[in-house]
Order: C-alpha cells, then sequence, then structure tokens
C-alpha cells in the first residue's frame, strides 16, 4: 500500500482496480463481488483481458443487462410448452456460474427487479429451478464483476446488489500510459480459491476501528463492515501474513469503504466543557499510562485510515450522493414517487391483469405465458364440440394481461431560509443565488421553484411556485432581513405549498436553512420554548404527511436543535457552515432524484 501513496492518480486507481482483481479471484462467494465505474474503451478491455487471467480455470457467464427473468432464473419456456403441449421449462443461466464468475456489462442499465434477483442469489448460495410438477434446489455459488457505465448525474447500479458487492473501484481518468507501466495482475491460472477456512485473523481493536471509520463517513450498512473486515484478512492472506495489520485495514478503507461514503469524514469532537466536569481521578492501582497509550494508538490508527479513505473518495460527493432508501409517503392518487401511472402514455414498467380497455393495451407475451400452461387442462374439462375441435390456444379473461406505465410528473422544490439575526443577510444571498442556479436546470426537467423567507414575527412567501428565470430573478432581488426565528410559521406555509403542489399532481420537496434557534411562536409572541414546542409540533406534521425534506444547519457550529428538528421531521440533515450557493445546490442535487 505504501507505493500507492506515490503514484498518480491514474496509475493509484488501475493498481487499485487491479489490487481488488486479485482478492476477488482468491474470495469465497460470500464476499458478493466487484462494481467497476468505467466507460468502454482500451483502459477497460486491458483491465478484463487481465482479469480473466485470474479466472481461466472458472466458469465465467456474461450476462446481458437485458436478459429476461425466465432465463436468468429459469421459468416457462413458452416455444416449448405450445409445441408439446403442456409446460416445459428452461434452467437459469446462473446456475451455470456456480464456483465462478458472473460478468455484467452496462450493469447501470439492469433493472431493480433483475438485480434483485442476482441479490437474492448471492445471499442463499443458489435458487429453486421448477421441474416438472415440483422444483428443486440448484447450487449457485459465485461472485459478480459489475460494469457500472453511468454518467455521474446518473443513478448508477441498483442499491440492492450494489451494497453486497464487496470492493469499488474507478477506471475513469486512467489513461494507457498509466496502464503500460505495471502489470498489476500475475499471468497464472487457477487462482479461483474459495477455501475460507484459513483466513488471516482479526483482532476486535481492527473491528473496532473500521466501525469508527463507518461512522466518520455516514456508512450505515452492517455490511459493509463486515466486507470490508473479510476484504483486510483476503489482503493479508494475499501477502502471507496469518495476521492482519494496518496496511490490510487500509487497502479495505480504500476498496470497501470509501466507494460507500455518504458525507465527507468529520471530526470527532474534542470539546470539553471543563467548567462543569472534572478530569477522572485515578489512583495508584489504575493502569493510567497503558490505558492512555491504547487509546492514542487507537486514535492514529483512525486517523490514518480517514486519511486513506479520504485520498480515494470519489470526486463531488455531494453531488454524486442519492438516499439509498425514500421513505413511503402518503401519494395523491395515482401517484408514485416522482413518477405517475398512466395507462397510456410514458415508459412501460411491467404487466398486470386486465382487459384491454380505456386506452390499455394488450401484453401479448405476458398473456401466452398466463395461459400457456393449462391448456391441457383446459381442453380435458371442455364440454362443448366446438371447444373440443379448437385447435389454437385457449385463452380466458383471467390470462389476459397489459401493460403498466410510468410517466414523470412534474417537481416543486420549496425553499425556506432563515432571514433572521445578523448574518441573514449572507444566507439570503446564497440561498438566492442556489435558487437561480437550480432555475437553470428547469428547461430540461419539468421542474418548479418556490422560496419562503421567515423573520420577525411572520413567514413570507416571496417566490411564489415558478420555473421563469426573469421573474424569479426580479422576485428575489431584494429581500428583507433582521428580526427574529418565526420557524413554526415557516414550515406551515412551506407544509401548505406542498400539499397545494401535490393536488395539482407535482411531486413536492421541501428543503429548510436554519440553525434551528426558533424564538418566535405561531403567534408571533417572542419565546424560545414555546417557538420550539410549535416548530417541534409541525415537524410531526411533516412526519405524518410524509413529506421528502432536507434541512440545511447554516449554524457556525453544528446546531444540536437543527439535528433534533431534522429527525423528528424525519428529513435528511447537511451540516454546511460555511455555505455557498454552488454547495447548496448539490446538496439539493444530491437529495433530490
Amino acid at each position: 500500500m505504501e507505493q500507492l501513496d506515490h503514484s498518480s492518480a491514474g496509475d493509484k486507481r488501475w493498481q487499485l482496480s487491479c489490487l481488488a482483481a486479485q482478492l476477488l479471484a482468491a474470495a469465497p462467494p460470500a464476499i458478493g463481488g466487484l462494481s467497476v465505474r468505467a466507460s468502454q474503451g482500451p483502459v477497460l478491455d486491458a483491465w478484463l483481458t487481465n482479469v480473466s487471467k485470474l479466472f481461466a480455470d472458472c466458469p465465467v457467464i456474461r450476462l446481458p443487462p437485458h436478459i429476461s427473468d425466465e432465463r436468468l432464473v429459469g421459468g416457462l419456456d413458452l416455444t416449448e410448452t405450445l409445441r408439446n403441449g403442456g409446460p416445459r421449462y428452461t434452467a437459469s443461466v446462473l446456475t451455470r456460474a456456480d464456483r465462478g464468475l458472473v460478468v455484467i456489462p452496462a450493469a447501470d442499465r439492469l433493472d431493480d427487479r433483475k438485480a434483485a434477483l442476482i441479490a437474492a442469489c448471492i445471499d442463499s448460495g443458489g435458487l429453486s429451478t421448477p421441474k416438472g410438477s415440483s422444483s428443486s434446489w440448484q447450487p449457485a455459488r459465485f461472485n459478480v464483476i459489475a460494469l457500472d457505465e453511468s454518467l455521474p448525474d446518473e443513478d448508477g447500479l441498483a442499491a440492492s446488489l450494489s451494497d453486497r458487492l464487496a470492493f469499488r473501484v474507478s477506471l475513469d481518468g486512467v489513461s494507457l500510459r498509466d496502464i503500460a507501466a505495471i502489470d498489476c495482475i500475475p499471468d497464472h491460472a487457477g487462482a479461483c480459491d474459495y477455501s475460507d477456512g484459513n483466513l488471516a485473523a482479526i483482532t476486535s481493536q481492527d473491528l473496532e476501528a473500521l466501525c469508527l471509520l463507518c461512522d466518520r463517513l455516514g456508512i450505515q450498512s452492517q455490511r459493509a463492515l463486515i466486507l470490508a473486515g473479510q476484504a483486510a484478512q483476503l489482503h493479508a492472506g494475499l501477502n502471507g501474513r496469518s495476521n492482519v495489520i494496518g496496511d490490510d485495514l487500509m487497502a479495505a478503507a480504500q476498496l470497501v469503504l470509501s466507494g460507500r461514503a455518504t458525507r465527507l469524514p468529520i471530526e470527532p469532537s474534542h470539546e470539553a466543557d471543563s467548567s462543569s466536569e472534572e478530569p477522572p481521578a485515578y489512583t495508584d492501582d489504575e493502569p493510567e499510562p497503558a490505558l492512555s497509550e491504547s487509546n492514542h494508538s487507537m486514535e492514529k490508527q483512525i486517523e490514518r485510515l480517514v486519511q486513506t479513505a479520504q485520498a480515494n473518495l470519489p470526486p463531488n460527493l455531494l453531488a454524486a450522493l442519492q438516499p439509498t432508501a425514500r421513505r413511503s409517503s402518503a401519494r395523491a392518487p395515482g401517484k408514485s414517487g416522482i413518477h405517475q401511472n398512466n395507462h397510456q402514455r410514458g415508459a412501460r414498467i411491467g404487466v398486470r391483469r386486465g382487459k384491454p380497455e380505456r386506452g390499455a393495451r394488450l401484453a401479448l407475451h405476458a398473456t401466452l405465458l398466463a395461459a400457456a400452461p393449462f391448456q391441457r387442462l383446459r381442453r380435458a374439462v371442455a364440454t362443448t364440440r366446438a371447444s373440443r375441435r379448437q385447435k389454437g390456444l385457449i385463452v380466458l379473461p383471467d390470462d389476459l394481461r397489459i401493460y403498466r406505465r410510468r410517466q414523470k410528473s412534474e417537481t416543486l422544490t420549496v425553499f425556506a431560509v432563515d432571514a433572521s439575526g445578523s448574518s441573514a443577510l449572507h444566507r439570503l444571498a446564497e440561498a438566492k443565488g442556489a435558487v437561480e442556479l437550480l432555475l437553470a436546470d428547469c428547461y430540461i426537467r419539468r421542474d418548479q421553484v418556490a422560496m419562503i423567507a421567515f423573520r420577525r414575527t411572520s413567514a413570507d412567501i416571496v417566490l411564489p411556485p415558478t420555473s421563469a428565470v426573469a421573474r424569479a430573478r426580479r422576485c428575489l432581488a431584494t429581500l428583507p432581513g433582521g428580526g427574529g426565528t418565526p420557524l413554526a410559521n415557516a414550515m406551515d406555509t412551506g407544509l401548505q405549498l406542498a400539499q397545494a403542489a401535490r393536488l395539482r399532481g407535482a411531486e413536492p420537496y421541501f428543503v429548510l436553512l436554519t440553525d434551528g434557534r426558533a424564538n418566535i411562536d405561531r403567534g408571533g409572541n417572542p419565546g424560545r420554548q414555546q417557538a420550539m414546542s410549535d416548530a417541534f409540533q409541525t415537524a410531526d406534521m411533516f412526519r405524518k404527511d410524509g413529506l421528502q425534506s432536507l434541512l440545511i444547519d447554516t449554524a457556525p457550529r453544528t446546531s444540536p436543535q437543527a439535528g433534533e428538528l431534522a429527525r423528528a421531521m424525519q428529513a435528511h440533515y447537511f451540516a454546511l457552515p460555511k455555505a455557498d450557493a454552488n454547495v447548496i445546490r448539490r446538496a439539493v442535487q444530491s437529495f433530490r432524484p
């Protein structure tokens, strides 16, 4: 790992991607696999060529993203079923990759359903395939190499599959000059060793250091911690060590944890309230020096891991982040997320049982699949002479399937900006700049933006919902500031705007810029305690409504009130004490889909 510190950015990414491939070749299938962010080109071809050397003695299956569900996990073979008059089934392609490798080119185009099926197979180590009137269990233990060709502003690999792949590397920015210097993958076959009984030993202190690193990077998945520990053990074994050392932890931090970061590493709070607490007293019997040395060693190890992970964080982290899971919320009838179900227009997202009426289109292939398995039985129970002479398929109304479609709907982002206090002018100026930057995207996306400024005893809608840049600039030209903080009134006004937008068929988002220190209650009277109580009451209404919200803490130092308010609202929370217009814009773009 030391030689990576002195390498160029492209050379470092190349060596890390090759190291991940070597670890994957020696890993058990439980490690899940490897995701590579790279575009098609000679660099990716060279990497795949070198990877093929490591898996020369293993079955390797190339899985196109448009593969059908029946081919992926096994199912009814429609052609053979119609030819033989009875159900015939096809085997799953995943069972052919048992104790081998599955390569998924353009994995970012793999839909969520297929990604979930592959993830379930990774978890269970096999799948149940139909065999006659029953089913049989087939082993399918494999690792995955997912080639993510998405652009930085696109969704990328499905979360259900990405979370199960241990290693995350990138070949973006790697040139042919970088890969010509060193052949990082040795030319040898038979590297597939799925025996995990001789993994290097890892101590509880090492696991604690990885836990604290996950906390610093905002990684909440326990699977990430488990995979990082296994990666450290594999790295130690690859270098002939029986115990995990610091270099192995740093390799795990770079290959497993850096790509999963949801925030920039935060520094631990070292503030001590010396006026209220006395330092602990130690007696002669207590081993104070040893304990202090152990804590100091742990802190140094964690700082090294943080620096290693931070050096490998993806660029523009805030803009690249997407929420891993969105809460289910109460929607207007016919709404789902930022999409609207429609029988006639929009992209096809599946099929459902129904009749082709009121503009719905018949899904012929799905209809035949539903009717084919019962042809022999239906002919046997037919009672009329005409039906006995029937040569074609017997299709009943319950077999009919129609397409489900989904169409993107308009979105509304409501900004509520704290215009109180001495720093109000600065906050308003930055919020104004962020709104104007976001409006630049409204010509491409069907977005609208609104803005609420709250100060003194009221909250005013200074910018009604609009997508017109000229109108927005006129409304935002002069914004007053100063006075108290009527936080509850601002949240009430924002909730009303969001609910009105939802009734129009739009998807609302609420962005609150505040330090969380309310001092004006809902009735316009001063009083911090009642003002905070009113704000938390409105926060509970946000939670019940399911409105997707983002709270940006603008306090110079992180405010506990703002964090508690965000938790009460079930809102995303960003602490941005030095935020400018571009930072706010990236935060909002990472929050919205």
